[in-house]
């Protein structure tokens, strides 16, 4: 028994497999939650196998006589694990702020929405019953100018707290503008 205990605080509680549906919430997925959990704490989970990357962006602008106008900006940065199609956002003091699920990972999020499947049409529907009204394209996120730090996708759409990226899709059964990324957080 105690043998077992042992083995069992040494795996990792849950680590998704590219097979697995990751089913995702406004407030995160599995045991990472926005806001609240540290980047230290998804890296005991998913590994020290990620990719860094630290990214400046304008999140404001100051103006003085003196100097002029001077953007004020802050550093984001995402921890990435490719194989797995996720990456953490965090904010300067390591606390995970944002998550962005792209391929191989298969997301559902708690509205139905399904990265690859849903296409732009499909959540289209889905505002009007939550919100009542059309949607309207965003192209700067998190302060990015369409989105420089991804190549799959250069328009998203935010319904609550997900930023649904898309970009078209050309052939199969389902035409028009796919999911190809889900973000939450930020």
């Amino acid at each position: 028994m105690k043998r077992l205990l042992k083995l069992l605080t040494i795996v990792p509680y849950f680590v998704f497999s590219q097979n697995d549906t990751i089913r995702v919430t406004e407030k995160g997925f599995n045991t990472i939650s926005i806001y609240k959990t540290n980047i230290k704490e998804a890296i005991k989970i998913y590994g020290e196998s990620y990719q860094l990357k630290k990214v400046d962006y304008t999140y404001a602008v100051s103006a003085s006589h003196d100097v002029g106008v001077v953007p004020l900006l802050k550093t984001k940065t995402f921890y990435s694990y490719p194989e797995l199609g996720l990456e953490f956002i965090t904010t300067e003091n390591n606390i995970i702020s944002g998550v962005i699920f792209k391929a191989p990972a298969k997301v559902k999020t708690t509205d139905k929405v399904i990265m690859n499947k849903t296409t732009t049409k499909d959540l289209e529907e889905l505002n009007k019953k939550k919100e009542g009204k059309n949607l309207y394209p965003i192209r700067n996120i998190f302060g990015f100018e369409s989105r420089k730090y991804s190549s799959k996708t250069s328009h998203a759409i935010s319904i609550g707290r997900f930023d649904y990226c898309y970009k078209q899709r050309i052939f199969g059964k389902k035409k028009g503008w796919v999911i190809k990324e889900i973000i939450v957080g930020e």
